[in-house]
């Protein structure tokens, strides 16, 4: 079959880029008409100079009215400048390290600049912009696709590929019978593909993105359709239940009422033949926690095991602190096993779970390794679901037969994307926060307020606060224009000279981690950076 036809044999691939074509999940030409773009580049709206709009993309239509220059920078970077015009107005366009684009240009030809316009009200300025020829007296840009890419590919590859394997669009069958496609005015699977890549206009981008997703809708909410009306699982655990008294009189709180409904009905599953599959939903420091611990109360009166897996050892080593400090007092034996575990003291955990010594085991993905035994776990917990991929909570679910799981989320849901996110999950909700706990105000600000952002931060650790700042990359990536971890501490210590940044992040060491996970508890690092 056509579309399974595996990369390499694709024209313009080979056995090299397949290999970075691998690296995107892209196996075979399916995959490569499947691999959507995360944006687009709208060129089809052409502005006069005089009309641009500062530090924005946008395309603009003008003749080199000036020779080409190249020169050399002082960092021996080759330089290329000219002058565009239009009837408006001129202005300088630059071009670093592209001596390619010198002999491409010619004076007093028109071309179709794309890019950002910088400079001031009375001075603008074009570099690096994309250009294209103009071919009709009617000149008009493209809407091009702008591609997720990995080191060795760029933007002109994939598009180039995704256009010359476009045709193989005919191979797909129409997956939506014709009632619904009329009566939701869709259009065809084949347009859609067509136009996701390569849209006709914005209309038709629009069309294509509305059908692609009206069926990925479509099929997930059958999915969990299918997963909510299945046949109930028969546990080999159902709990008797325990009075929990004893365990909130212990607590240096009161637990809020929603707390203790979660709680019972949590309970009033566990109770049943059937297996108890819940989410427990709640912002951050409503006491999701404080429901796990409960549950793991009764389950270890009951004389079975409980498990909660999370998805970093920062966290796991939090949880196992808090339900060490929670449970103990009450003769509850808890373990913590991470990929940093020794050797030796995995060992002795393994021995404990299998001979039933150990009540509560806390950790990562460690706990899904098929050495890992249990003597009767009755409760799964997993925290922070959406780092997990379904088979991972039934990798651990499959160590006893039918355990009741329990799902803990802090991402805000709303009920009704969480039923179809959830289908397999009854669902509980903490509304109420505990008496205390402050309100959390939520700002959006782009680049503009940079300045305004350092002097919030300069004022909040100057009243002896502290500062905690994500970047959605460890390193800088040449692929992606977003802010990197590594370099934003550096240039943030250098802001804040008289303050310590701090730097935690997946590639470090444990050891590394917890010293600086530390230094933060005990506000020695003011500012930290992830």
């Amino acid at each position: 079959m056509l579309l399974e036809r595996d990369i390499k044999y694709i024209k313009g691939v080979g056995d090299k880029r397949a290999a970075l074509f691998s690296k995107l999940e892209i196996k075979t030409l399916y995959d490569l008409l499947s691999f959507f773009p995360r944006g687009y580049e709208d060129r089809t709206t052409i502005v006069k100079i005089k009309d641009a709009t500062l530090d924005e993309n946008q395309a603009v239509v003008a003749t080199i009215t000036s020779n080409i220059r190249i020169s050399k920078t002082k960092s021996r970077q080759d330089l290329i400048k000219f002058t565009i015009s239009d009837e408006t107005a001129s202005m300088p366009v630059i071009f670093f390290n592209n001596k390619y684009i010198a002999e491409k240009l010619q004076k007093g030809e028109t071309y179709l600049f794309y890019g950002k316009i910088s400079g001031d009200l009375t001075s603008f300025k074009m570099t690096n912009p994309a250009v294209e020829p103009i071919i009709s007296k009617t000149p008009k840009g493209e809407i091009l696709p702008i591609y997720s890419l990995t080191k060795g590919l760029s933007q002109d590859i994939m598009r180039k590929v995704i256009k010359g394997s476009i045709i193989a669009i005919q191979e797909f069958s129409e997956t939506l019978p014709p009632p619904i496609i009329n009566k939701f005015d869709l259009i065809s699977k084949e347009q859609a593909y067509l136009n996701i890549h390569f849209p006709k206009d914005l209309e038709f981008l629009d069309k294509a993105r509305k059908r692609l997703a009206f069926e990925e809708l479509l099929t997930l909410q059958l999915g969990m359709f299918m997963l909510k009306n299945r046949e109930k699982k028969k546990t080999a655990h159902k709990i008797n239940f325990t009075e929990l008294d004893k365990f909130y009189s212990s607590l240096p709180y009161k637990p809020t009422n929603a707390q203790i409904r979660c709680i019972n009905e949590a309970i009033a599953d566990m109770g049943r033949d059937y297996s108890m599959n819940r989410l427990i939903q709640g912002d951050v420091g409503s006491g999701k926690t404080l429901v796990a611990a409960a549950l793991c109360y009764i389950i270890s009166k009951n004389n079975l095991q409980s498990a909660l897996m999370v998805p970093t050892e920062i966290l796991a080593k939090q949880h196992y602190d808090y339900f060490c400090e929670t449970l103990s007092p009450f003769g509850i034996k808890v373990d913590l096993l991470t990929s940093s575990t020794t050797k030796k003291e995995k060992d002795l955990i393994k021995s404990r779970l299998e001979n039933g010594e150990t009540d509560l085991v806390v950790g990562t993905h460690s706990l899904i390794s098929d050495d890992i035994k249990f003597k009767n776990l009755s409760l799964v917990i997993t925290d922070e679901q959406h780092r997990f991929g379904v088979w991972q909570r039934a990798s651990l679910a499959d160590k006893s037969e039918n355990p009741h799981v329990l799902v803990m989320s802090a991402t805000p849901i709303p009920r009704t994307l969480a039923l179809i996110m959830y289908g397999d999950l009854d669902i509980s909700v903490i509304d109420e926060l505990p008496p205390g706990r402050q309100k959390v105000d939520t700002y959006f600000v782009d680049s503009k307020y940079q300045n305004r952002i350092y002097n919030f931060i300069k004022n909040h650790i100057s009243n002896n606060n502290q500062v905690y700042i994500v970047c959605p990359l460890v390193d800088e990536n040449e692929n992606e224009d977003l802010k990197a971890a590594t370099t934003y501490a550096e240039n943030l210590q250098k802001i804040f000279p008289d303050y310590n940044v701090g730097l935690i992040h997946g590639k470090l060491k444990s050891a590394e981690k917890d010293k600086i996970m530390n230094s933060f508890a005990e506000n020695k690092t003011q500012i930290l950076v992830s």
